[in-house]
């Protein structure tokens, strides 16, 4: 059992399966998953708790790493809204309520109470594994373009494999991930977050529903995806690629796609853009079927 509102507890992989007994009920938002939740909280900041029988996270913003609260769950929702939104401002979090999936909005039966306001930069984008699986058509033209230079120029010198994440392969993981760092241009403060994610998920993936995949080139890595199949879902969790070798990033989306087609999985959740432009373009070039909106809340005027 979570710690009852308004007491909070850490998130820790001992909460998982209760957590996952809320968060399974819907399509799987990628800021409630247990995976994405335990590992970005880098500094142990994070806290959740259970309100008639709902999963509320005290949340840091990914950007501003300011603190608010947010929840899923479909029990006494108004309810529950009027609870945090009473809450929150008397603890420092603001005036209203962040990251609400829309699967909750639905479940809103006093819509006149609150200001409801989509949050687009926060959309989960749900992609068919299927078209990046087999890239047809004139949209993923210059997809099979990039997979089709990545394997005329190593011909015979790649390989992708399935790989299970233990000592040696989280340290090519890591190793892939300075490599990707030092072509990027970026300074260390900018990639410091994800590093530790990275790591923490490393450490911690024996106790993980997790699949990795990585490229190598003679042997080398060069590429990796660590993803997580939830029923007809998948999520990419880490993906990054060497920026050395054209077409490797289309590439290591088409086979990863590819497997996770393979294993059963209808649609992968490459999660949100944050508001930045490039992420947004190039997510928007995997063609997104739909998105898992996401909504802040505040008490109407």
């Amino acid at each position: 059992m979570l710690s009852r509102f308004p007491e909070f507890e850490p998130i820790a992989i001992t909460s998982r399966e209760t957590i996952n007994a809320i968060i399974d009920k819907f399509p799987p938002y990628s800021d409630f998953n247990f995976v994405s939740l335990y590992s970005w909280d880098i500094k142990n900041s994070m806290q959740v708790s259970e309100l008639d029988g709902n999963l509320v996270v005290l949340f840091k913003d990914y950007t501003s790493d300011k603190a608010f609260l947010t929840f899923i769950g479909d029990s006494d929702v108004d309810k529950t809204i009027e609870t945090l939104l009473k809450y929150a401002p008397e603890h420092g979090l603001g005036t209203r309520l962040h990251l609400i999936p829309e699967h909750m909005i639905t479940l809103i039966k006093d819509l006149g109470k609150f200001t409801i306001t989509e949050d687009p930069d926060n959309h989960d984008y749900i992609i068919l594994a299927l078209k990046l699986s087999e890239l047809k058509g004139q949209q993923y033209a210059s997809k099979r373009k990039g997979v089709k230079r990545f394997q005329s120029n190593y011909a015979g010198r790649y390989q992708a494999r399935k790989v299970p994440i233990n000592e040696q392969t989280a340290r090519e993981i890591v190793n892939t991930f300075h490599s990707w760092h030092a072509e990027s241009g970026k300074n260390h403060d900018e990639i410091a977050d994800e590093q530790a994610a990275l790591e923490k998920i490393l450490s911690s993936a024996q106790h993980l529903p997790l699949d990795a995949l990585g490229i190598y080139i003679d042997d080398v890595m060069v590429a990796y995806a660590i993803y997580e199949l939830q029923g007809e879902y998948a999520i990419g969790h880490f993906m990054k690629a060497s920026r050395g070798h054209k077409g490797l990033y289309d590439y290591l989306k088409h086979v990863s796609a590819t497997d996770i087609h393979l294993q059963g999985a209808k649609y992968i959740n490459y999660e949100q853009d944050l508001g930045i432009e490039g992420l947004r373009k190039s997510k928007l070039l995997l063609r997104p079927e739909s998105f898992l909106k996401k909504y802040t809340v505040s008490l109407a005027a």
